[in-house]
């Protein structure tokens, strides 16, 4: 069995789903400590209106800190603030193909009553891939897979033994592991 394990991002990159697509199983790390300015709960538009320029956007999130495990922060439910960001990528992406079928699941991540970021992510990544026809089994770290007192590679190996995985994917920044 091949496998992969990342941490969760809000609209990964193209890779991320290039590494998905590689493997039978991706792991979601989202049982470790949030990383601050990261990945998880933001990205980035460039549009016209815009100026072409990056501009980040995100998911509001509650008392995130670097002392919380991913899957324990919330995210504040204020609608009017992901009515904004929608708002953002509509004016961005209105005219670009498949605009519609990729603006509902948008509309999907921003505008759900659940309440961790980690869930927003899980079935963010869930909808890209069944938009993208992969069919790759993904599932949470935290819903108890390896061991917590390991950490690292450590940890990975630890993974990879209980999944009986064969081969360990893993994305280019993460080749040391």
């Amino acid at each position: 069995m091949k496998l992969a394990i990342m941490q969760p991002y809000f609209f990964p990159y193209i890779g991320y789903f290039q590494l998905i697509d590689s493997v039978d199983t991706f792991l979601i790390y989202d049982d470790v400590n949030y990383i601050k300015n990261g990945w998880v709960n933001r990205n980035r538009i460039l549009g016209k209106s815009t100026g072409n320029v990056p501009v980040y956007f995100g998911v509001p999130l509650v008392k995130a800190s670097p002392f919380k495990k991913i899957y324990e922060i919330d995210v504040n439910q204020d609608i009017s603030i992901r009515k904004k960001l929608l708002k953002t990528t509509y004016s961005c992406y209105h005219k670009s193909p498949q605009f519609d079928e990729v603006y509902t699941i948008v509309e999907e991540a921003l505008l759900n009553d659940i309440s961790s970021i980690s869930e927003i992510d899980y079935i963010t990544l869930i909808s890209i891939c069944n938009y993208l026809n992969i069919d790759t089994h993904i599932i949470n770290t935290s819903v108890g897979v390896g061991s917590n007192d390991l950490s690292g590679k450590d940890r990975v190996i630890d993974i990879c033994k209980k999944l009986e995985c064969t081969i360990y994917n893993n994305a280019p920044g993460g080749t040391s592991l």
